[in-house]
């Protein structure tokens, strides 16, 4: 989600590798990291292929004047990310289709986000996006909280319950 030009990623523990399913709090099973010339790079998908792109973060570069573009990313990043999954075997390539990875990928820098799908098309987000299985939950409690301001959460007849304002985004009216 981006609020004020600020972009904020989260994710969660579950990990499905083939039948297994399971939550994993270990360093190298992070879907979501920040690199060293600031762009946050968040990978849902295939564990394997994730673990292959995070150990070659140095591929997920900024153009020449510090900028995330869609140019840069399909003349730059995405012929590496293609090379790295090729030569790991990682790549799907049927007949008849275009090659797929097995992960989504969002990359965030300076208030932009682009997701990289499993078919390499990139698209740049305004607002938010949302991947991987859990994509509908997230968007639904993106959606449930988006416009409230001066949340408050409480305890009354030993229920939680929480209080906030919401505003309308054409008229500025609060409710």
């Amino acid at each position: 989600a981006k609020r004020n030009n600020t972009v904020y990623m989260a994710t969660d523990t579950r990990e499905i590798y083939r039948n297994c399913k399971r939550n994993n709090l270990s360093e190298g099973s992070f879907k979501i990291q920040k690199q060293d010339n600031g762009m946050i790079v968040g990978i849902t998908g295939d564990r394997i292929a994730r673990q292959t792109l995070f150990a070659n973060s140095d591929i997920f570069t900024l153009d020449r004047y510090g900028n995330l573009t869609k140019k840069h990313i399909i003349k730059n990043i995405i012929p590496q990310i293609i090379g790295l999954l090729r030569r790991a075997g990682l790549l799907v390539n049927k007949e008849d289709e275009m090659i797929r990875m097995g992960c989504d990928i969002l990359l965030a820098h300076k208030g932009v986000m682009f997701h990289i799908c499993k078919t390499f098309l990139t698209i740049r987000y305004e607002d938010f996006q949302a991947i991987g299985k859990a994509s509908s939950s997230a968007e639904a409690v993106l959606f449930s909280t988006i416009d409230c301001d001066d949340v408050e959460y409480f305890e009354r007849d030993g229920e939680r319950w929480v209080a906030f304002k919401l505003k309308n985004r054409k008229t500025g009216e609060e409710h």
